[in-house]
């Protein structure tokens, strides 16, 4: 299943960030929040459409313009832009959304604030110690890094703002600020296509997540906060649960990343090109998590925080109607699979068709836990989290290697659908058999 998603800010001289004892006025009935997701999931995939489309550009442009040699370079920088991205999310954004979701107004601009602040010196570090890399580094590698260095900042910054603006139910405002870095890279093009150059075709990119970050200021009319502040709001408030959130997308990088070079290994690459190519098309199902995380994650918490049973109760339905949507998509698929990969990808792929039962299988699974992961998070169970994660991708990668050896490519994609069903059913365990942990602020009763 992997780790899921999030992002956010707030004003200052006098006022601390951390926010009061938990208030829940905006959230009482769950199931108006119910009702709440469900109207905002739509805006959820058209954010996250928008989203994947600037990456999509920024790939398309650099093929283009650079050729292979220059999208490698381009690749390898911005693989590590979604490292950082990833510390961002799981250390700053979707710890407020968590711990601030169910608060009045004024208290979450005050932890937004703080997180604010903690998103521009995490971006400020990551350019620095990317630059610095890239200049040791040197060559045309080592300056396409420094090349992308500058740009982290409002590309972490603006990510940081859709979580902000889904929390908030301003979903739509959300998908206009990812659609404005759209219109931030069509602005540029004719600079990059005029210069062709690495620096251009970043800055392309980089212009337009540059354009965003500065509309969600707009946005959200929300100011920094002291930097003494805003570490002590991160140290108590988004520390305690992201430190597990981190460590479950840190498990999940390496382990299936190991995967892939153990699968290399004992398969070859041709036949990986073909697992990958028939993954490819199931590419609208990896839409789901982070559309429906967006707007869910903050609802969810709301449910949590007047029930948890009522919260248990909205994570199955999630759940159950993410797997009947994904089970439709595979169905439809599997009747068709043959003649679409042939189509998509030539005649020389129309042999991993077998491939789609398997992979399709695997995805209603992933399907079926994604509400009840956003119940664990939203009743701030890190550690379930970070063991189911460890359990999927540890048996992912003992699964399928050992049947790889054994069946080829069909055991290995085989073993990969075990361990999916092994860790959702670790998550629906954790999430029955846990109970909601109390905010850091509620039990110690911090006032501010």
């Amino acid at each position: 299943m992997g780790p899921a998603h999030g992002r956010s800010r707030s004003s200052w001289p006098l006022r601390g960030c951390g926010p009061p004892l938990v208030r829940r006025g905006r959230f009482a009935r769950t199931d108006g929040v119910f009702g709440l997701a469900r109207h905002r999931w739509a805006w959820g995939f058209i954010d996250q459409g928008f989203s994947s489309v600037s990456n999509f550009g920024l790939t398309l442009l650099a093929a283009r313009l650079l050729g292979p040699r220059g999208l490698g370079v381009v690749v390898v920088g911005f693989a590590l832009y979604l490292v950082a991205l990833s510390f961002q999310r799981t250390l700053i954004s979707q710890p407020l959304v968590i711990s601030s979701s169910t608060r009045t107004s004024s208290d979450r601009s005050n932890s937004t604030a703080c997180s604010v602040t903690v998103t521009l010196l995490l971006g400020l570090t990551a350019a620095i110690l990317l630059a610095g890399f890239g200049w040791l580094l040197g060559g045309t590698v080592g300056h396409g890094l420094v090349m992308i260095g500058p740009w982290l900042v409002p590309a972490l910054l603006q990510d940081h703002w859709r979580a902000v603006l889904f929390r908030d139910q301003r979903g739509m405002a959300a998908a206009v600020n990812d659609g404005v870095w759209i219109l931030g890279m069509i602005v540029s093009l004719p600079l990059a296509w005029w210069l062709h150059t690495t620096g251009a075709v970043i800055a392309c990119w980089g212009a337009g997540a540059a354009l965003g970050a500065g509309l969600g200021v707009l946005q959200t009319k929300v100011p920094m906060a002291a930097p003494t502040a805003a570490w002590e709001w991160w140290r108590r408030v988004a520390w305690p649960m992201g430190r597990w959130l981190a460590s479950e997308g840190t498990v999940y990088l390496v382990i299936s990343q190991s995967t892939l070079f153990v699968l290399v290994g004992i398969l070859g690459t041709a036949p990986i090109g073909g697992y990958r190519a028939v993954a490819t098309i199931f590419a609208p199902l990896t839409l789901l998590r982070p559309a429906v995380a967006l707007p869910g994650l903050p609802a969810m918490t709301s449910v949590v925080s007047s029930s948890e049973r009522e919260g248990r109760r909205t994570a199955a339905k999630w759940s159950a109607a993410l797997a009947a949507l994904t089970a439709t998509y595979v169905l439809l698929l599997a009747t068709r699979r043959h003649q679409l990969l042939v189509l998509a990808f030539g005649p020389s792929f129309g042999r991993f068709a077998g491939l789609v039962l398997p992979i399709g299988i695997e995805e209603i699974f992933n399907a079926l836990g994604i509400g009840f992961s956003l119940f664990l998070k939203a009743s701030r169970q890190g550690k379930p989290i970070l063991w189911s994660t460890a359990i999927g991708e540890t048996s992912t990668l003992i699964a399928a290697s050992v049947l790889a050896i054994r069946y080829g490519l069909s055991g290995a994609a085989w073993g990969m659908t075990a361990a999916a069903a092994l860790e959702c059913a670790a998550v629906l365990y954790f999430s029955l058999m846990t109970s909601t942990r109390r905010a850091p602020e509620q039990e110690t009763g911090i006032a501010h």
